[in-house]
């Protein structure tokens, strides 16, 4: 069965401090926000290769650079 995930937003972002490790929020599609302990937050997308069919992802960008509503689109 899978998960249901609560789309994120600014302010869930915004309230996200960084921690020892780095974390993930995710929000919905493979769309996956990285929270650095620096304090960095970084957009990445979770897909499969089409051709070797393995587990990859891509980065879109730092947030607040990339808007939440840009990061969307581009997934």
């Amino acid at each position: 069965m899978a998960r249901v995930v609560v789309p994120l937003t600014d302010a869930k972002i915004k309230k996200a401090k960084p921690t020892n490790k780095v974390f993930y929020l995710r929000d919905g599609g493979g769309l996956n926000l990285q929270v650095n302990p620096s304090g960095s937050k970084i957009w990445m997308i979770d897909y499969v290769n089409p051709i070797t069919k393995k587990r990859s992802s891509k980065t879109i960008g730092h947030y607040p650079y990339v808007s939440l509503k840009e990061a969307r689109e581009e997934r």
